[in-house]
This record gives structure tokens, sequence and C-alpha cells, in this order.
């Protein structure tokens, strides 16, 4: 399988150099500023990826290494050493150690090495891997979901819409700062219900949050839009522009364990008025 970063063989071959006369943390620790801009983990990912290739296990000590400048390496990067580190038995340890610790947020790792690490440790990763939904959600979904007996009106949905294009689209229309619900591959009443009152449950990768300090010690907020070897672009709420950031600016990043969008619609959206919301969201797109 090819390398998952560009010019993977020969930052692996410079690192190897270095690994033989030094343990692997301390060589890190002395990488150039310069090396730091295009981010850690890609140098991190290089190594494991060369070892990978050769057919060599990755140790304990590399996968630890990996997590150990999470905060400072981008999500991209993040991305491709949770699939490296799922490759062997250590790095899904490494994981699990890494969301234990607060190291990483759940709602970072994707579909498919969440899945391997249900198959390592199905206890463990229900432990550590559950949404953060407050526990009064279920008995709001159970009694919205009852109220959908009744059959919806799609133009009243329309104007109960309203409250939501802030944050989506419909149809490709509007912001993309959470996803199109006119694209969504399950747009059953159930699953619509759920995660409309119960947004935490799950957050699609894409649409993580993050918490951006910058090294003046400004803050921000937002999901990643765009990414460069040298800039992400962050996207608010609420449609404003969105802000491109140089990576040499960013002191650390973290990923919010919440969905951006915020528990308690029942307090804006009526039960009487949920099934037009409902019959909104179902129309066949390009509908109204």
């Amino acid at each position: 399988m090819p390398c998952a970063v560009g010019n993977c063989n020969a930052l692996f071959f410079r690192l190897q150099i270095r690994l033989i006369f030094q343990p692997l943390n301390k060589c890190f620790e002395k990488i150039s500023d310069s090396m730091m801009k295009l981010s850690i983990a890609v140098l991190i990912v290089a190594l494991i990826c060369g070892k990978a290739n050769a057919g060599n296990a990755i140790s304990a000590a590399e996968a630890e290494a990996t997590l150990t400048k999470w905060s400072k390496t981008l999500p991209a990067h993040r991305k491709a050493a949770l699939e490296t580190l799922a490759r062997t038995p250590s790095g899904l340890n490494s994981i699990f150690d890494a969301v234990a610790k607060g190291v990483m947020a759940p709602v970072e790792i994707p579909p498919e090495v969440r899945a391997k690490l249900v198959k390592s440790d199905g206890k463990k990763a229900n432990q550590l891997l559950s949404p953060a939904s407050s526990p009064d959600r279920g008995e709001f979904v159970k009694t919205y979901q009852a109220a959908l007996q009744r059959k919806g009106s799609v133009d009243a949905g329309a104007r109960v819409f309203g409250a939501c294009r802030s944050c989506h689209a419909f149809g490709g229309r509007g912001p993309a700062i959470g996803p199109d619900l006119a694209k969504l591959p399950d747009r059953s009443a159930e699953y619509l219900v759920k995660a409309i009152l119960d947004p935490n449950d799950h957050i699609a990768p894409e649409f993580v949050y993050y918490l951006v300090d910058l090294k003046d010690f400004r803050s921000l907020g937002g999901i990643v839009i765009a990414e460069t070897e040298d800039t992400i672009t962050l996207a608010a709420p609420g449609g404003g522009t969105a802000e491109v950031v140089k990576l040499d600016q960013i002191d650390e990043m973290h990923a919010s364990k919440l969905s951006l969008m915020p528990e308690g619609m029942e307090n804006l959206v009526r039960t009487s008025a949920f099934p037009d919301l409902i019959a909104f969201l179902q129309q066949p797109v390009g509908g109204k």
C-alpha cells in the first residue's frame, strides 16, 4: 500500500539515520522550527509508513511518539497517523490510552479506525468512545418521535427550517458549517429526529469543531474547511467570513468533544411543528 504522506521514503531515510544514535522522543525534540512548520506529524507518519511498508511491526514507543505532538498536528495528518496506528495491536492500545488521557477526542477517530478499536476491545471502546450526549436526550427523542404521527407540511417546514439556515445548507443552498441536510445518506424520520435533538450522538469527522490557540494569545474556533502545507481555513457559524490561519501562528489546536450544533433544539422548535420540519427535510432534492 502506498504511503499516505508524500516523499515518505526520503523522510524516513533521513529520520532513520538520527534514530541510530538517539531515542525516538529526543530525536523529534531536536527537529528545527522550519521542519515543525510542515507539521511534526508528517515526519512521524513517514517513519511509521516506512516501517510498515518494510513489513516491520510498529512498536509501542513509536505509536506513543505520534501522539506526543497531537495538539500541534493538523487534522489531515492526525487522520493519517490514526490509520497507520490502527494497523497493529500496540497502535490500537496507544489510541485507547490517548483518548483515556484526554490527548484526543473520540470524535477525531475515523469510522474505519473506530471499527478496529471495537473489534480489538469492545468493552473498552464502549467506555471510551461513547458519545457526549446529555442523559435527558433520549426522553426528548421519544417525545418528538411520537409527535410524528401527524403528517407534516413542507411549506410550514420551510419556515421552521429558517432557524437552521445559519449553519446548514439544503440542496446546495446555504452555508456549509454543518452537513447539507438534503444529502444525508439516511433521511428517515427516526434518524432526523435523533440527529436534531441529540447532535452529539454522532459527529462526522469533517464537521469536528476545533479550538485553535494562536501564538499571539488569540483563540479561534470553527471547522476546518481547507488545509494546505502552510495554512488551515476555519469556518464558524453565522455565515461570517472564513479565516485563513498560517501554521506558524498556531500554538495548539484541540478537537471539541461536542457538536457545533448545540443541544436544546426542543426549545426552538415546538413539538407540534416538528412534523413540518421533518416533511421539509424529507422532500426530494430540488423541491421547495
